[in-house]
């Protein structure tokens, strides 16, 4: 009787361990696929904007996996949406689309929200260590220039300076980064030095 207990046991444990993880796999991948087809849909809608942003040599690791989801709220989500406004200087690649409702969807998050909190999900403070000051406005000492986009009448926001789905060079940067992008904000530094001396 002792055996017959102790094979039944022994033969229960991996029937229920690989029940469990049966389970767990579909219900993961069962979030997954519903994510999944919401980003196909951005994907559908947004074809200008993917294949002008395809084309880039360096490319933003959640767009080239068309994982929308990770920096935009998802279209159907329940969340509160706001009005579409675009990030102030931004060109926009394309107008709201109708999509399959035949009609164009709110932005799917506030702007500040969209370039500076989706950026901190993954790039966090203390995984960028040292980098340049968000949230700020041009004042007496720096002036942000007007080729470079801001949000909320001029704030500073991480696509201030860096593409967010991609770019033509590493970190996405709008701008080569040298001394000369320093002072196109921060002029009053202009020719204090040899280093801030540029010809046109």
């Amino acid at each position: 009787m002792q055996v017959k207990k102790r094979l039944i046991q022994w033969l229960l444990l991996p029937v229920l361990t690989n029940l469990f993880i049966l389970y767990y796999l579909y219900a993961s991948n069962s979030v997954d696929i519903n994510l999944r087809k919401q980003n196909e849909k951005c994907v559908a809608c947004h074809v200008k904007t993917i294949n002008q942003s395809m084309s880039n040599q360096f490319q933003h690791e959640p767009f080239f996996n068309r994982e929308c989801d990770k920096c935009h709220i998802p279209e159907d989500s329940g969340e509160s949406q706001t009005g579409w406004i675009g990030i102030q200087g931004e060109p926009r690649m394309e107008k709201p689309q109708a999509g399959p409702a035949e009609k164009p969807h709110p932005q799917l998050r506030e702007p500040e929200a969209a370039s500076i909190d989706a950026c901190y999900s993954c790039h966090t403070p203390e995984k960028l260590g040292t980098t340049h000051s968000i949230r700020v406005y041009s004042g007496p000492d720096a002036k942000i220039p007007d080729d470079l986009p801001t949000v909320k009448g001029g704030m500073m926001t991480c696509a201030t300076c860096h593409h967010p789905h991609g770019g033509a060079v590493k970190y996405f940067v709008r701008k080569k980064i040298t001394t000369k992008l320093c002072v196109s904000c921060h002029y009053t530094f202009m020719g204090k030095s040899r280093h801030t001396v540029f010809e046109n």
